[in-house]
């Protein structure tokens, strides 16, 4: 569907996927986000124009709180 926005297909982050670490070094607080899902949330966030509390609730997404 034209408009709705789904996230990074596999092949746009093979082109971003060097880029980012793959292990997390931190062994405390607050688990570790992956990467493609901040990509994806900030993507729309600059697409749309949304806030970063306003970020739509699924699996593909950061949190809201981060």
């Amino acid at each position: 569907m034209a408009g709705r926005f789904e996230g990074l297909s596999d092949l746009e982050w093979k082109w971003f996927e060097d880029i980012f670490p793959t292990s997390d070094s931190r062994s405390r607080g607050m688990p570790h986000v992956p990467f493609r899902y901040v990509l994806n949330s900030l993507r729309y966030i600059l697409i749309t124009g949304c806030r970063w509390c306003n970020l739509p609730q699924g699996k593909i997404w950061g949190t809201g709180s981060a």
